[in-house]
């Protein structure tokens, strides 16, 4: 599973972010779902889903822009790992890590600013407040109640633009299917995967990150 880490996720990043957007006027917003449909969201209605599968890990991804701002839920099923307490943790360290890389990179600082712990329908987790230069980032890691599955929010806001929360406040999980659909499997999230999720949440919302900042200097050039 290490290997795989260290190969993969990179791959993951490149192939759900690939994808041009267009940007909708404000207001245009649509609930987004995994075809399981073990959770939903509300999103810019610009929002498309890729997915990706390396092995037996799948990683759903949801990415939309509107208004200098970028949105994106990463979503991540549990693979055979024992269960751990630590894996939301994991989650946000993973997009951290990356966050930080996608930062050296354009010479700026990051900071974590604040994180709390918070619950919502059907989850629980962790959501940090991160300044990258000019950028501003809100990051939820979240686990099901059965800690099956995974789930990274990040906005991702240019200079004076303001994240809708209601991204953040129409999350829920539902649990009927998620324990469906893995409680007699004996899959929990374990760290390794809950590593590669953040890495590829943070790899997809850094390349947002990096153009906006590039922007900025240029601009002011």
């Amino acid at each position: 599973m290490k290997n795989l880490l260290k190969w993969s996720a990179p791959l993951i990043v490149a192939v759900l972010f690939a994808h041009p957007v267009s940007v909708f006027a404000k207001g245009e917003w649509k609930l987004v779902q995994t075809p399981e449909k073990d959770f939903s969201v509300s999103m810019p209605a610009n929002a498309e889903m890729v997915e990706k599968k390396v092995q037996n890990v799948t990683i759903k991804a949801f990415t939309a822009n509107e208004d200098g701002t970028n949105y994106s839920i990463t979503h991540g099923a549990g693979v055979g790992s024992s269960p751990t307490a630590d894996a939301a943790d994991a989650i946000g360290n993973g997009a951290i890590g990356e966050f930080k890389k996608q930062a050296e990179k354009v010479q700026v600082a990051l900071t974590v600013d604040k994180k709390e712990d918070v619950k919502g329908v059907g989850w629980s987790g962790k959501k940090s407040y991160i300044s990258i230069g000019p950028a501003k980032l809100e990051m939820l890691a979240a686990l099901s109640e059965n800690k099956n599955v995974g789930y990274c929010l990040v906005t991702a806001s240019e200079q004076n633009a303001t994240p809708d929360q209601n991204f953040f406040n129409s999350f829920k999980v539902d649990t009927k299917i998620t324990n469906e659909l893995y409680a007699n499997k004996a899959q929990s999230l374990g760290e390794i995967i809950g590593i590669i999720m953040g890495i590829v949440a943070g790899g997809g919302i850094g390349f947002f990150v990096v153009r906006a900042i590039n922007q900025k200097k240029k601009s002011a050039s």
